[in-house]
């Protein structure tokens, strides 16, 4: 199946094909609706990215002004219609060096970057607000993570590295957070 053809399917053929099924699983029905409170409580209006989303937008129901969001494959057109999305890898961003976003939400996502220090510095170049993180811990790495975060001081160290950490914590069940604000 080419690219092309995948990203073109609905939502729930795209979640049969790749065995996927989000809603329906308690985990991750569970973190998703944690992940949500949490970024309520650190979005404070604008312009939002969401690096990675896979059609799964975390911050979409609170986004105030633009929506893009940004994955190498999919977008579902019927769920998210407002939603402006590009299809990239987030190793190669597609965005002038210039801040351009309020918010940016990188939610299950540096484990997939092929090295996340890189990708959180271009992030930080589009950012003139806060980033928002999630991963799993000790996350191993496999044909489908890249890297590995293995704990909160790792997350820590890796925002650090490019914002002013705000907050680094648990996201039950198993995964942790952290959020950068741009100084």
């Amino acid at each position: 199946m080419s690219y092309l053809e995948v990203r073109d399917r609905t939502k729930k053929e795209y979640d049969l094909f790749f065995g996927r099924d989000f809603e329906n699983e308690p985990y991750h029905k569970q973190r998703a609706e944690n992940t949500k409170k949490l970024i309520q409580q650190f979005y404070l209006g604008g312009t939002i990215l969401d690096v990675g989303w896979d059609s799964h937008a975390m911050a979409y129901d609170f986004a105030e002004d633009d929506y893009i969001g940004i994955d190498f494959v999919f977008y579902d057109k019927v769920h998210f219609p407002s939603v402006q999305a590009i299809l990239c890898n987030f190793d190669n961003l597609p965005f002038r060096q210039k801040p351009l976003f309020d918010f940016i939400v990188w939610c299950e996502g540096p484990e997939h970057s092929l090295n996340p220090y890189i990708t959180l510095r271009k992030l930080r170049k589009t950012c003139k607000g806060r980033i928002f993180i999630t991963c799993p811990p000790s996350s191993p790495v496999n044909w489908e993570h890249k890297s590995w975060i293995k704990d909160k001081e790792e997350l820590r160290t890796l925002i650090k590295s490019q914002f002013k950490v705000l907050e680094v914590g648990d996201l039950p069940p198993f995964w942790i957070y952290g959020v950068g604000e741009h100084d």
